[in-house]
């Protein structure tokens, strides 16, 4: 799978799991085998939610301050552009120029994510449309849309283009909105 493609499986596991139908299925409780109660899940999924807009603001700014320094031609002070970037784009201060936080940012100095943090943003996207398109829908066997993602998207791995595979599982061009 292409580096912008392969965080999207794992996101829709992560996502699979607040499902539901998919908790009444494996939360049990552990004495008395009783499934989670269906408010517990509600309040689960709306405490999720909360914070969620300064979260995506996090990692836009994150792609945005990945993709600055990898496409920058000259020599960049990256500690000066984080702090910055992460004021005007995340709306929080990260303290002056003598925090250093992007010393602890590893995962995108890494060959393999090298401007490539946008992924995290773009597997969530692509994971709402599989999931809401495909494996949610009522009375939907999903062991034969899991086999079908599996077979069309996953085992081409990186002989063929991720979208094209997904166009074709969903039957349509991805949803981007």
């Amino acid at each position: 799978l292409e580096q912008d493609f392969v965080e999207t499986p794992i996101q829709i596991l992560k996502d699979f799991m607040w499902s539901p139908h998919i908790l009444d299925k494996i939360a049990r409780h552990y004495k008395t085998g009783e499934s989670i109660p269906h408010d517990l899940v509600q309040q689960l999924q709306a405490a999720k939610s909360n914070g969620a807009g300064l979260s995506y603001l996090r990692q836009v700014f994150l792609a945005m301050y990945d993709l600055a320094i990898y496409n920058s031609a000259d020599t960049v002070d990256a500690n000066t552009l984080f702090n910055s970037m992460n004021t005007d784009i995340s709306l929080i201060s990260c303290g002056g120029t003598r925090t250093f936080v992007v010393a602890k940012l590893g995962y995108f100095i890494k060959h393999t994510l090298a401007s490539k943090y946008y992924a995290h943003l773009w597997s969530q996207v692509n994971s709402a449309d599989i999931l809401h398109s495909c494996f949610l829908k009522d009375g939907i066997d999903m062991s034969e849309v899991g086999m079908a993602f599996r077979t069309i998207v996953l085992e081409a791995g990186g002989s063929k283009d991720s979208m094209d595979g997904l166009s074709m599982f969903l039957g349509r061009e991805p949803n981007t909105q």
